[in-house]
């Protein structure tokens, strides 16, 4: 009893995952993963069916959704202009009926629209460049949003808060460090102080603290 809630918000988007057209699930064991193996920090799960549950986290992460409800959509919106940081990466244009609306630039992002994945992509991010690579033909299914020259990640200023975007699904990638780099500075934006530092880490040991308020 008494366990504090966790700063970070993972977004469960199950509209993707009744989606034909969807790498929902496994976005969502890859972000996950990226937070307690790459990050050491613990996360709780929001579905996005529920955002009354999401609370004030100091950061919510959207991964790579493909499709996501416009309630979805507002309660996020809304969530940044009260100062939260939303990470968000891969296509978000697309509502359960895979129709396309005008989310990114009504957030002020500069996006296309959603294209399919080549099997090599280059993204820069904090003045460094990633080769992401998307093997075992996910080209095929996977998409990405469409950009005006190089895929940057971009940084916008909603409100009060912050979106940190990546136009490539990150989380689908075979590179698992891309995703760990974009979690790390959103944190950073949002104040989130790593909860663990950890030297001579075995990536296939779990570390995970627990806080309790009467601890404090």
């Amino acid at each position: 009893a008494g366990r504090r809630e966790d700063s970070l918000v993972l977004i469960i988007p199950m509209s993707a995952q009744l989606s034909v057209r969807s790498g929902a699930v496994d976005a969502t064991r890859r972000a996950v993963k990226v937070l307690t193996k790459g990050l050491h920090t613990g996360v709780q799960a929001v579905s996005e069916l529920d955002l009354s549950r999401l609370g004030s986290p100091r950061m919510v992460i959207l991964p790579s959704p493909g499709c996501l409800s416009d309630e979805a959509w507002r309660g996020l919106m809304e969530y940044v202009d009260r100062g939260g940081t939303l990470i968000a990466t891969g296509v978000l244009e697309r509502d359960p009926y895979l129709r396309l609306t005008s989310r990114l630039g009504e957030a002020g992002i500069p996006g296309l629209g959603p294209i399919p994945v080549a099997f090599q992509e280059l993204l820069f991010m904090n003045g460094e460049q990633y080769l992401l690579t998307f093997s075992d033909l996910r080209q095929n299914w996977v998409e990405r949003e469409a950009w005006t020259g190089e895929a940057i990640v971009w940084e916008s200023r909603v409100g009060q808060g912050n979106i940190l975007y990546s136009p490539l699904p990150l989380e689908l990638a075979d590179q698992f460090a891309p995703a760990v780099q974009l979690y790390r500075r959103g944190m950073e934006l949002a104040g989130v102080e790593p909860e663990l530092i950890i030297d001579d880490y075995i990536p296939t040991t779990f570390v995970r603290l627990l806080r309790f308020a009467e601890a404090d």
